[in-house]
């Protein structure tokens, strides 16, 4: 069975492969053509993960501020050049327990730099290593790439930050449900936020 990667959900993808009507391997090759498709032009991908390394399961896109060991091919950058080819030893925590659900990583998403915390005349979802992210919808906040990666269909769902208005802004503006769990519920480890640097 085909998906539909502009409307097949998280849950649907999951009901969808443990009815075994769909394949990991099938689903992971329909969201790489559809990202080999429209990435050149939307620019919301900083960072995609090496297709070898993705074809077995996929299921979530992540924002560049969330650090990924080394070995997964993927530079957390911030979307600054000051990190491009810094290496982690070892994943976030959120990452991590992404990972350990059986989660692979198909990218990371493009963001606004620093989260938009040097916020001086920068558009949102700017940033001096991955360029400008298009979109459709006016871009917003610095979860751009998340919300415009998902509404193009390159992953069911995607992991962003809130630091003011980073996923609320960009999920409604591309018409996306979005979820913000509460202050101090998730580990940060490994995150790159207003208190912290990865």
């Amino acid at each position: 069975m085909t998906i539909n990667v502009l409307t097949t959900n998280a849950v649907d993808l999951q009901r969808l492969l443990d009815e075994n009507k769909t394949t990991s391997a099938q689903d992971v090759e329909e969201y790489l053509a559809q990202i080999d498709r429209y990435e050149p032009a939307l620019n919301a991908l900083i960072s995609p993960a090496p297709r070898d390394k993705v074809l077995a399961t996929a299921k979530a896109l992540l924002k560049d501020c969330f650090v990924t060991a080394s070995e997964l091919g993927m530079s957390t950058t911030a979307g600054s050049y000051a990190f491009v080819g810094a290496k982690a030893s070892k994943n976030g925590a959120i990452t991590q327990r992404l990972i350990d659900a059986g989660l692979i990583i198909l990218g990371k998403a493009n963001m606004t730099e620093f989260a938009g915390m040097k916020m001086t005349m920068m558009m949102p979802g700017w940033s001096a290593h991955g360029g400008q992210t298009l979109s459709p919808y006016t871009p917003g906040a610095s979860s751009t790439g998340s919300a415009v990666a998902v509404a193009a269909g390159f992953s069911p769902l995607a992991m962003a930050t809130e630091t003011i208005g980073s996923i609320v802004t960009p999920s409604t503006r591309a018409g996306l449900y979005s979820l913000k769990p509460t202050t101090g519920v998730q580990d940060t480890t490994g995150l790159y936020t207003d208190a912290t640097t990865v």
